[in-house]
């Protein structure tokens, strides 16, 4: 049994639903601390053929409160300014009328916080593509309570029945196998591939954008067919870091 676990972010990068298609649990690990400046209420669309970053704001942000407590701003102005610089971005691209009123609900509801929208986005994602991977959260769980960084971790993995354990690479210098293998679980660390795709004619390829670029410009069966385009590197093979 597979499982990985990752905070929620809000319409990540293709690498991240890579690592939600590898496995059959993935955990949003909302009980944690949120982290400013990061990726969980930011990220980036393709706007007038250039790179744009977005950010959904957060009430009282503080890293001091978990993902799960950090409640998304109040008020209409963001939402308006959001949801007009997503038609103008991709108001003729194909898949425009698919995706956009699912947007068009996620940024105009009020109330709830980031968790709940990061996990709303990855349900939009599973579903739209059919995957099976069931998506779960770590504050609903009761495992591993007052352990943290890698000991929770191996703990969930061991309380749901892992044998493997997925992580980004990205985090690579966190981890060590020992803890995992005392537990009979492989560690194993997802390495996006190439995964080019059309955004406009003659339109330069932008990786790492936004989910939302993806899903705008491919369907769901074209989606599915980037999902195996990554490696599983142990930790015991060389390899180079990759952000």
């Amino acid at each position: 049994m597979r499982i990985a676990i990752m905070q929620p972010y809000v319409m990540p990068y293709l690498g991240y639903f890579q690592m939600v298609a590898a496995v059959d649990e993935f955990i949003l690990l909302d009980d944690v601390n949120f982290i400013k400046k990061g990726w969980i209420n930011r990220n980036r669309v393709l706007l007038n053929g250039e790179p744009h970053s977005f950010t959904i704001p957060i009430q009282g942000m503080s890293q001091n409160k978990w993902i799960k407590d950090s409640m998304v701003a109040e008020g209409n102005d963001w939402r308006v300014k959001m949801l007009a610089m997503l038609k103008h971005a991709y108001s003729d691209a194909p898949h425009y009328p698919e995706v956009m009123p699912f947007l068009e609900r996620l940024f105009g509801r009020t109330g709830g916080s980031i968790a709940d929208m990061a996990e709303e986005c990855i349900r939009f994602v599973v579903e739209r593509l059919q995957l099976p991977t069931r998506i779960l959260r770590s504050s609903e769980l009761g495992l591993g309570a007052g352990l943290r960084a890698q000991e929770r971790i191996v703990a969930i993995a061991k309380g749901r029945g892992a044998t493997t354990y997925i992580n980004s690479i990205g985090g690579w210098d966190l981890y060590e196998p020992g803890p995992f293998e005392r537990e009979n679980i492989e560690l194993r660390f997802i390495r996006m591939g190439d995964a080019p795709y059309e955004h406009w004619p003659r339109q330069v390829f932008v990786p790492y954008l936004s989910m939302i670029d993806v899903l705008m410009f491919c369907a769901p069966e074209r989606i599915k067919g980037m999902m195996s385009l990554h490696t599983l590197e142990p930790k015991t093979s060389p390899i180079t870091h990759q952000a």
